[in-house]
């Protein structure tokens, strides 16, 4: 951070484990997820201004105001009490829409970012209320690393993930409504919870047994769900130890234990428009100038 810009990297986020546990009066729902974080990050430079408004620019161009992260720092600003405003400026490297967190990451960075550099007027406890208000996952991208995730995603319990790994992310086509994937869900309901099982699978480093106890209830009720399994397996076939869907999709996840070949990468890039080679990480955002 210098004076009054502060530049700041969003980490983006795959769910190792994915269970949908019911639907809440409200009409949202209750998971039991296991969410890591990874390398793959997008840029955010804020400036502090006395314009009193937030503006939010991306390749040059103003980004509507209903994107969480505008609507971020226009909450933190007002629960500070500062009459600032602030430009920010996104560079995107996260894929959109993909079930990979991104906005939500960007959302968590911007409010990080904006307490410290206003002097952290905002609790801890408040700083996740608000992370909440703005979607199910901003809570987990604000603390980042591996944590179990119960409630809207939002009750948090750390796991000590015993290596880390390299990550391969696939996106093969464009997003299915996430609120049909749910409704799915919502007639299927059913299971025994095994989120404490992989979490133990997880801190032990048996990515085997993770294998085969591991699921993500969205890609059971997938319409793609047979090019998803199609492409699992080639990750596996390129020597993955552990392969999924990262939250409704639509993009696939393989966890290794040693940097893929680069043949193999190559072919999958020649074959799916979007891959991305990244690693864990055990932090959710990083401010530039942070040790």
């Amino acid at each position: 951070m210098k004076n009054n810009s502060c530049r700041v990297f969003a980490n983006a986020k795959i769910n190792l484990h994915l269970q949908v546990t019911g639907k809440r009066p409200d009409g949202y729902h209750n998971i039991s997820s296991v969410m890591q974080s990874v390398d793959l990050c997008d840029e955010i430079l804020i400036t502090l201004n006395n314009s009193g408004t937030v503006t939010t620019f991306t390749e040059n161009k103003i980004i509507d105001g209903e994107n969480l992260v505008t609507l971020a720092a226009i909450a933190l600003l007002k629960e500070s009490g500062s009459i600032l405003g602030a430009d920010i400026v996104l560079k995107k490297h996260i894929p959109l829409s993909a079930g990979v967190g991104g906005g939500s990451a960007d959302a968590a960075a911007v409010l990080t970012a904006l307490n410290k550099m206003l002097g952290e007027p905002i609790s801890k406890e408040r700083l996740f209320e608000i992370a909440l208000s703005l979607g199910a996952d901003v809570p987990f991208c604000l603390e980042g690393g591996t944590q179990k995730c119960e409630g809207l995603g939002e009750v948090l319990t750390n796991v000590k993930l015993s290596h880390s790994y390299y990550v391969v992310l696939v996106k093969h086509h464009q997003k299915r409504s996430t609120g049909h994937m749910y409704s799915l869900i919502d007639k299927n309901l059913c299971g025994q919870i095994t989120t404490q099982r992989v979490v133990q699978l997880l801190e032990k480093g048996d990515l085997c047994g993770l294998k085969e106890c591991s699921v993500n209830d969205f890609l059971k009720v997938s319409n793609d769900k047979n090019e998803q399994l199609e492409i699992c397996n080639k990750l596996y076939e390129g020597g993955a130890a552990f392969s999924g869907l990262s939250g409704s999709g639509p993009t696939l996840f393989a966890l290794f234990e040693r940097q893929p070949e680069e043949d193999f990468l190559k072919s999958l890039r020649e074959e799916y428009k979007e891959v991305y080679l990244c690693k864990t990480t055990n932090i959710g955002c990083k401010i530039a100038d942070d040790n």
